[in-house]
């Protein structure tokens, strides 16, 4: 996505070849992923395109064709869409290392990259039959992350035998490979980036552990955990610079949904929004927009360096890309993907998405596909997000912002690392509060650089 947005303004700069290996190039791609191709809609292509055809095979043929064209004659692309090599993909894990799981009937991987070494481990116990039964939980009504309060305790139970499994089959495995026994005295703890495919990216790695204590060992115990939707996602994050989010030069937007919260809560979402701005005016501009259309939402976050959301979210299991945002009561005010998508900007830094189900995937034929609204957010720019797999209750939402935006805006700002920092003690804190309770705590999730 972000290599067509660099193809595109390269082309609305330069005229003659550009622009028609450009053209030819949309042409044939939006042919390609429309679910047919329509015979009318051959007519206005150019034959060297298509070449009267609508096989899917052959329009597969010519978007390589013009692919292997434009690393040829346009300058700056001579690896346009191409995989990242060996070199990249171990220059990408050289903050952390990257692990991608890969299971099937006939047996169960994890690949490990380092900035040293790719490797790929065994992992006999991951069947791909258990992996069904479980993401079956996530998918399928009644899932477990939706429910009564009668029904919580179950779900709850439920939710913390999974992340047992993870960690027994998955998780544990794949730090002891990589020599995360024990966790470092003294040390800060390192950063790992897991990225799903299939129904792995269903699952909350990030959580896996024996939750029956706060002593029992967890992924928490040994790393940082973070997201990222694919490779080439993260070298993307990490193509701008890292700004440190101070300075007068430097904005911070709160967004959030008109208060329908009840009389009794203990803020209503204007007050915790703008509790929000006070702590983040300590060391950078901000502001609150209560109920902003699209259109003026679209606008702040070209212009902002971070951005709040407090507000519900949608995923649609029949339309991923109308997954939403719930910026008012009505659903003109639906702020989807595909309308997120459609921005661009370079001030972009930190997306804290407080909404439900910002990086849940509901339909299970696109679970490699990873679209959700906080990958969108990182396609859109913003090099860190801040997502939840499932509904957020509102307390629990409230109170891990407050502390995240506390700790974000201690010290300079200038190591990256900060955010997911600022992620990592916030959550533990909120887990602390009943370790046995993964349903609040385990849906917040760190995405990007």
């Amino acid at each position: 996505m972000k290599a067509l947005s660099k193809l595109h303004r390269q082309h609305c700069r330069t005229l003659g070849l550009l622009h028609h290996s450009w053209c030819e190039y949309r042409k044939c791609r939006d042919l390609l992923t429309a679910a047919t191709v329509p015979p009318f809609a051959i007519s206005g292509i150019a034959t060297s395109v298509i070449a009267h055809s609508t096989d899917r095979f052959e329009l597969n043929k010519q978007l390589d064709a013009l692919e292997d064209k434009i690393r040829r004659e346009v300058p700056g692309f001579a690896n346009f869409q191409r995989p990242l090599s060996t070199d990249d993909l171990k220059n990408l894990a050289n903050k952390g290392p990257i692990i991608s799981f890969n299971v099937s009937y006939i047996r169960s991987d994890a690949l490990i990259i380092t900035k040293t070494d790719i490797k790929c481990i065994s992992l006999p116990d991951l069947r791909e039959g258990d992996l069904e039964k479980n993401a079956k939980l996530f998918l399928e009504k009644p899932k477990i992350t939706r429910g009564s309060l009668n029904t919580k305790y179950f779900r709850n139970t439920a939710l913390l035998g999974i992340l047992k499994w993870l960690w027994d089959v998955a998780v544990h495995p794949v730090l002891n490979a990589m020599g995360l026994h024990q966790s470092p005295a003294g040390k800060r703890l390192p950063r790992v980036w897991w990225t799903g495919s299939g129904l792995m990216a269903l699952m909350p790695i990030h959580a896996a552990g024996d939750h029956t204590s706060e002593a029992a060992p967890s992924t928490f115990n040994f790393v940082i955990p973070s997201y990222t939707t694919t490779l080439r996602a993260l070298a993307y994050a990490r193509e701008t610079k890292w700004k440190p989010l101070r300075g007068a030069d430097c904005e911070f937007a709160f967004i959030a949904s008109p208060n329908k919260a009840k009389e009794d809560v203990e803020l209503t979402v204007e007050e915790s929004v703008h509790e929000l701005s006070d702590v983040a005016q300590q060391n950078c501009q901000a502001k609150v927009l209560i109920g902003p259309g699209k259109v003026e939402t679209l606008a702040v976050l070209e212009a902002c360096n971070a951005v709040y959301f407090g507000c519900h979210g949608e995923s649609m299991s029949a339309q991923p890309c109308q997954s939403f945002l719930k910026l008012g009561p009505d659903a003109a005010s639906h702020l989807t993907i595909q309308e997120i998508q459609g921005s661009r900007h370079q001030k972009a830094q930190l997306a804290y998405l407080s909404a439900c189900s910002t990086a849940n995937i509901s339909a299970r034929h696109l679970v490699d596909e990873v679209v959700h609204i906080a990958g969108a957010f990182s396609l859109l720019g913003f090099r860190q997000v801040v997502g939840t797999f499932w509904q957020a209750k509102n307390t629990a939402a409230r109170v891990m912002a407050k502390r995240f935006y506390e700790e974000l805006m201690i010290g300079d700002g200038e190591d990256e690392d900060c955010v997911a920092r600022a992620y990592y003690v916030a959550v533990m804190e909120l887990r602390a509060t009943n370790v046995r309770d993964p349903l609040v705590w385990a849906t917040f999730a760190h995405f990007g650089a």
